[in-house]
């Protein structure tokens, strides 16, 4: 998979404690207040605002078609903490919109909408290995306090009638290749981090492959997706002394490893010596989590 030439690229707990005898109202309002509490809206609209109902109608590989502000719905998923996530989602015409508003959790992208692949097979296992023995699985910072894998809208599928992306097609074909397998270990991670009801956890709306420019405008590897600050507070991978040493080496080609053949990673090889000192290493290079979160 490391031949590809890519690889794709919550929360904070609220709860009622309802102690001692209390009337079956009282509770009520108790949790009601938590759950007040808990529900955070993002401000962008879900995956760019791309009409995720359109995909139905379309030949898998057809660009996608975007809504507008014209026609919205709004969903709140939930974690199993029951935080509320409360996204809009924006639609081409009505009857798209109240098709998705009568069933959200059949027209919702599996994972929130994140890269399939990202989910599916990408951990953080081996992080403290060197960048140079780390596999294309290894080191990566996903977690539920640091979403996502970027997807692109292009690179889409539909698969026992749900919805996945992916952020660059090879990957995407890894995932379709082994759909039964990796589908479940996908739905298996999810549901550690948010809960297994129908709409659990927040959806995508920062980490999109349009970020990869060139050039690169933000990469959720290195700063994680930020949209429901209350809930998932904003997360850098690595500390503020490596990150430091980070930019002033190679911040120039921070994120652009898919887009410009690994050259990133590549700086990251030639400033060693310089970044050795306040960055993690392992056996003569960095170790691959702060590779795969500055480069990737």
């Amino acid at each position: 998979l490391a031949a590809v030439a890519a690889m794709s690229l919550g929360v904070v707990a609220v709860v009622a404690v309802v102690a001692g005898r209390q009337t079956r109202r009282s509770m009520m309002l108790a949790t009601m207040e938590s759950t007040v509490e808990a529900s955070v809206e993002s401000s962008d609209p879900a995956l760019l605002g791309v009409d995720v109902v359109a995909y139905r109608y379309l030949d898998e590989g057809a660009d996608p078609v975007f809504g507008t502000s014209d026609y919205t719905h709004t969903v709140e998923s939930r974690d199993k903490t029951e935080a509320v996530f409360s996204t809009t989602f924006w639609f081409s015409s009505e009857a798209n919109r109240d098709l998705f508003a009568s069933d959200p959790a059949k027209y919702a992208p599996r994972y929130g909408g994140f890269c399939s692949y990202g989910i599916t097979s990408e951990y953080a296992s081996g992080a403290d290995k060197s960048m140079d023995d780390a596999d294309a699985t290894e080191g990566w910072p996903w977690d539920r306090d640091h979403l996502g894998p970027p997807a692109d809208l292009r690179v889409w599928t539909i698969q026992d009638d749900k919805l996945y992306f992916a952020f660059l097609p090879a990957v995407m074909d890894v995932f379709k290749a082994s759909y039964d397998d990796l589908a479940d270990k996908g739905e298996r991670r999810w549901a550690e981090w948010f809960g297994d009801s129908d709409l659990a956890g927040p959806f995508n709306v920062q980490c999109m492959a349009e970020s990869y420019g060139p050039p690169v405008v933000r990469t959720c590897t290195y700063v994680a997706q930020d949209s429901y600050p209350t809930l998932i507070p904003k997360k850098r991978a690595v500390d503020d002394g490596c990150n430091t040493d980070l930019v002033g080496a190679c911040g120039d080609l921070q994120g652009n490893d898919p887009v410009q053949d690994n050259a990133c990673s590549t700086c990251l090889d030639e400033h060693y010596d310089r970044l050795k000192v306040a960055c993690p290493t392992a056996d003569g290079a960095l170790q691959a989590h702060v590779d795969k979160a500055f480069c990737w």
